[in-house]
């Protein structure tokens, strides 16, 4: 009895940690919306923040060496192609996706359906 209750616990604590993640991603995603359009508003063009942009913003030495790093250490397909691609979305959008699956990963599993006798 005491596994399953422990195996609970973590779940909840997990999915806790999941929802609020979620939300901390969808609030950045806000953020960054509003810059950009604040900036779009400002200079008469639209702007969207990519994911590159707002990462060498956040972390310029770390994220100047990832590609090396992820093409060296992993495979040099994984970096161009796909992670390259991934990095030219805007900022906003992939926040948005990322929140939206953090916190369904975060929601209450489904209650069964049980027929009645």
């Amino acid at each position: 009895m005491q596994g399953a209750v422990g195996y609970q616990l973590a779940a909840a604590m997990l999915r806790l940690i999941a929802r609020l993640l979620g939300l901390a991603a969808l609030a950045a995603a806000m953020a960054a919306g509003v810059h950009d359009g604040a900036k779009s508003i400002a200079d008469g063009v639209v702007h969207a923040t990519s994911l590159q942009d707002l990462g060498l913003r956040a972390w310029p030495r770390a994220f100047a060496d990832l590609g090396t790093t992820i093409g060296r250490g992993l495979h040099p397909f994984l970096w161009d192609p796909v992670l390259v691609t991934l990095l030219r979305l805007p900022a906003a959008l992939a926040l948005f996706g990322l929140g939206l699956v953090l916190l369904s990963l975060g929601q209450r599993p489904v209650a069964p359906i049980v027929a009645p006798d």
